[in-house]
């Protein structure tokens, strides 16, 4: 969102809460994307046998790639916890916690679904 003339901090907060909304379901949408391309490569792989080397080279690349999305995944928590201490600090921590509209805690929409996604829903 963009902030237009002189804000409130309370407008500043309400900024921060949607763009921080935005931001993690960005990264929850690429780790669940790479876990569904994950799981299609795993199914393909069985269907189709491909040489163990290149597997496992392909396998522990997925790896590497979900890592990061969760290294970067943390990262995000810990600028949410500087927000929180920001807004203590502007006696608007409330609009970003405690109240329906805050700060989220975890939420994943999903991108599309696979049928190994509903699957391993199912279990």
């Amino acid at each position: 969102m963009k902030i237009r003339g002189i804000p409130t901090c309370e407008t500043v907060a309400d900024v921060i809460v949607a763009d921080t909304r935005t931001a993690l379901t960005a990264i929850d949408d690429a780790l669940l994307a790479q876990t569904q391309l994950f799981v299609t490569t795993l199914q393909a792989a069985k269907a189709h046998p491909v040489r163990v080397g290149t597997t496992q080279r392909l396998y522990a690349s997925f790896d590497q790639s979900v890592q990061g999305i969760l290294a970067s995944r943390k990262a995000m928590a810990e600028s949410i916890g500087a927000l929180h201490a920001i807004a203590r600090s502007k006696g608007v921590e409330e609009r970003l916690e405690g109240c329906a509209d805050g700060f989220p805690q975890s939420f994943v929409v999903p991108i599309g679904r696979s049928e190994s996604v509903e699957t391993a829903a199912a279990l």
